[in-house]
């Protein structure tokens, strides 16, 4: 399969979402923050009115443990899945390698059907003795209701990987690869609110930058 990026839709069953003050650091300080080996981050997602006639939006988010998606990252698809085909709806969590799928993972299978409907959730990636890990913690929506880890069912993956640091990891990269593939203009905001770091269980650093994503592009 090719890799995931954006995507003119020639209709709705060929859309392609692309892929798109504890610690001592925060945003404000200069520098970089202190050895991490996981990162949270906080989303937000804003739908104006869904379609469930023409199956969208069809929303994607990003995350990678480098500054670019040449190798190992994840996709957390939002109203749609994509493996092994296009099913509308639902949430699904892809871990890639490049071009190859190397885990997934899903939960419900309902389209957004709600106007005005805003959806939160947290998403964690890790590195820990080989294996790169990545969930969806305490998911919110009125469409799905509760999500992720928290609602009595994981959404997430885990997979073995040679990595060995997160410090290639840069919340720009997130938002960058991340978007809208179908009917962006039904979705009225798309943002990472804020980022932790962490070394183990221990929260090392803080960022508050709310950044927005480009729904135009």
């Amino acid at each position: 399969m090719n890799r995931p990026r954006i995507a003119q839709a020639v209709g709705p069953l060929l859309a392609v979402a692309w892929i798109a003050s504890a610690g001592a650091w925060t945003a404000s300080a200069q520098g970089t923050p202190p050895p991490f080996d996981r990162v949270e981050e906080d989303w937000e997602l804003v739908i104006i009115a869904p379609d469930p006639i023409a199956e969208g939006p069809q929303i994607t988010t990003s995350m990678s443990p480098s500054a670019t998606q040449m190798g190992q990252f994840i996709a957390l698809n939002l109203n749609y899945r994509s493996q092994p085909s296009f099913r509308s709806g639902g949430l699904e969590v892809i871990a890639y390698n490049a071009d190859s799928v190397l885990a997934t993972s899903t939960q419900h299978t309902s389209q957004l059907s709600h106007p005005d409907e805003r959806i939160a959730w947290t998403q964690s990636l890790g590195l820990s003795g080989g294996t790169m890990s990545y969930q969806i913690i305490e998911g919110q929506s009125t469409s799905w209701g509760r999500f992720g880890q928290g609602s009595g069912a994981n959404l997430g993956v885990t997979v073995p990987t040679s990595l060995t640091s997160m410090s290639g990891y840069r919340p720009e990269t997130s938002v960058e690869f991340s978007g809208v593939g179908w009917q962006a203009t039904r979705v009225e905001s798309m943002r990472l609110l804020r980022v932790r770091y962490y070394q183990g269980n221990t929260l090392v650093a803080i960022d508050e930058t709310a950044r927005s994503v480009n729904l135009e592009k």
